[in-house]
């Protein structure tokens, strides 16, 4: 194992440089295991069934293109060493009638990666080698006899890049810089030689050198590079055998290592099924009858599993949808006593797959015109069709007035979104995002219902009051944990997921709320649930 040769006084400075390479060269690195490992995950997923989705992780290996190299370097080192060593030698290279001899080359036993880039095909990986020694004696342009002749070494650190073609296992030759050269030390009292030590300073630190350098690695590429490209290999089979089904990929470099995560995208089609039937509205919240051309609908299909943001802990955001289909309510509402009903059809819907229904409307109002949402009256509100079904009827919710507040959500985006030191690159269908949510409406916390002492739902309305809806989310759940019939600690931690931009979360908890709601009698928090339901489904097209 090659040891740093740091007593000298001239090397002083290098004092941290030894220390660093000791733990290098040391048993301390097997403590951490090498950079450079590959994860590959695909995301299992069909749009028939968008709910269930399956993350399996088919390749997952720690220090795999980190371990790659080291076994490359470990083969090469020796022959690099030699090349260099016969190219030294020969007269006149460092200066006028001097030539190196009893050379002494070593070259360090280990290096450290990092993946410096990772876009489509290309890996780009930067392999840096520090504290290398180079230790010769001279012969003298003089007439002094042997025992006259300089003894120095030096220390310089070798930088090596490559690209590795992901496409085609081809691996670049590598391109070396040098750096950290430092100024020879003698290594005999003859070696005091300031002419000497000034030409060599200048000849390891110059061109010359780093051609030698540059040619000798190039020269071991074979031996170099083998490990490295069975290495790529082994994960690059993996996203080959998944590239035909699996149409997105995204490509990530965290702490120096490399995840890929595969997934299918589905794009609507077999545009043949269809809802007609009716919208009522209410009298007792609805003054005059409505006009039925203002109620549009349209549909929401999900076009992929929800993408993963975190692929160290696979955790996933808000599955992306696209908006199909359009529908309109037509004719003259029809009176019923004690509602008012527009007839609606929607078309242009994708056959076999689930599509979530919406729509709004405007309608008359102790004398304004209010903007309402549709709530499905009577089903789910989603079907997968095969053609057009009818009876899917619709009820009306006035919506509260409107204020924007800007969250950030996940649909086509890259990770830099939400881990903004990650060096994450996107491709594919993946790009960065930041967009404002669709009105939502000016819902605030339901308060305590009478008599009930709840320390965490006053906390949560304190907290959110207070705009910190982070803390007022855990404090709701504290509170609906204790008590899971309370709609109304549902309703507000609904609410505060909303504020948080989990939108689909929040939306299934507003569901939920609006039942416990309706079952306890509680029309206040089933209303403001239901209008939420509409608000948020609207955010997260």
């Amino acid at each position: 194992m090659f040891r740093f040769r740091c007593k000298s006084r001239r090397l002083r400075y290098l004092a941290p440089l030894c220390a660093a390479f000791s733990l290098i060269s040391g048993t301390a690195a097997a403590a951490s295991p090498s950079p450079g490992g590959v994860r590959v995950v695909v995301q299992e997923w069909s749009p028939a069934n968008p709910r269930v989705q399956n993350d399996r992780v088919v390749v997952d290996e720690p220090g795999l293109l980190g371990n790659a190299l080291a076994t490359g370097w470990a083969k090469a080192r020796g022959p690099v060493c030699d090349a260099i060593a016969k190219y030294a030698g020969k007269p006149d290279l460092v200066s006028h009638g001097v030539t190196l001899y009893e050379i002494d080359c070593r070259m360090a036993a280990t290096g450290s990666l990092t993946v410096t880039g990772f876009a489509n095909d290309l890996l780009t990986l930067t392999y840096t080698l520090p504290g290398n020694e180079f230790k010769a004696k001279a012969t003298q342009d003089t007439v002094a006899g042997a025992y006259a002749n300089p003894c120095m070494f030096v220390y310089y650190d070798v930088t090596a890049t490559t690209s590795v073609h992901l496409s085609t296992l081809a691996v670049d030759a590598f391109k070396v810089s040098i750096g950290n050269v430092s100024r020879p030390d003698s290594c005999n009292t003859a070696g005091d030689v300031e002419k000497f030590f000034a030409n060599a300073y200048h000849f390891f630190g110059g061109p010359d050198y780093l051609a030698r350098v540059q040619s000798a690695l190039n020269v071991s590429q074979s031996i170099a590079t083998g490990p490295l490209n069975t290495a790529v290999a082994s994960f690059v089979d993996p996203i080959a055998r998944y590239s035909n089904a699996y149409t997105t990929r995204t490509n990530w470099i965290r702490n120096g290592n490399v995840y890929v995560v595969l997934a299918p995208k589905y794009v609507p089609a077999n545009f043949v099924a269809g809802i007609d039937g009716v919208i009522a509205v209410e009298k007792d919240v609805r003054a005059a009858a409505p006009d039925c051309s203002t109620f549009t609908l349209s549909g929401r299909v999900q076009t992929g599993p929800a993408p993963i943001y975190d692929p160290v802990a696979l955790t996933t955001a808000d599955p992306p949808f696209a908006s199909v289909g359009s529908g309109h309510g037509s004719g003259v509402a029809s009176d019923r006593g004690d509602r008012f009903e527009c007839r609606y059809s929607a078309t242009q819907m994708p056959a076999a797959v689930p599509v979530k229904y919406a729509g709004t409307g405007v309608a008359q109002a102790d004398g304004r015109i209010a903007r309402v949402g549709l709530i499905a009256d009577g089903w789910t509100g989603d079907a997968a069709l095969a053609s057009v079904a009818s009876g899917k009827n619709f009820k009306t919710a006035l919506l509260p007035a409107a204020t924007r507040f800007t969250t950030q959500y996940f649909t086509n985006r890259t990770i830099a979104d939400t881990h903004p030191n990650d060096d994450a690159v996107e491709n594919g269908d993946f790009k960065a995002r930041i967009a404002p949510v669709a009105d939502l409406a000016d819902l605030n916390p339901q308060p305590l219902p009478p008599a009930q002492k709840d320390v965490d739902l006053a906390s949560g309305n304190r907290l959110f009051a207070s705009g910190d809806f982070a803390g007022a989310a855990a404090a709701y759940d504290r509170s609906h944990r204790a008590n899971a019939s309370s709609a109304v600690a549902l309703h507000n931690l609904a609410l505060a997921h909303a504020r948080l931009g989990q939108t689909g979360r929040a939306a299934g908890e507003f569901r939920q709320a609006a039942a416990l709601a309706h079952a306890s009698g509680d029309i206040a928090t089933e209303k403001s649930a239901q209008a939420a339901i509409i608000i948020v489904g609207g955010a997260r097209r």
